[in-house]
């Protein structure tokens, strides 16, 4: 995975690798090292990962 990140004051972006694209796809967010919160995971962003998967 690619370290590079994006980060501010009140922001942190970082890639996700594909295991955790996995994770959230397959809603096992416990499983995964990035803390997301519930509310960013709506149905067009899980739609992209989903796609992103394929």
């Amino acid at each position: 995975m690619n370290n590079e990140f994006l980060e501010s004051e009140r922001l942190f972006l970082k890639p996700l690798s594909f295991e955790e694209l996995q994770c959230i796809n397959n809603n096992e967010l416990d499983n995964i090292e990035t803390q997301i919160e519930l509310e960013s995971l709506l149905d067009s962003v899980k739609l992209a990962i989903s796609k992103k998967i394929n």
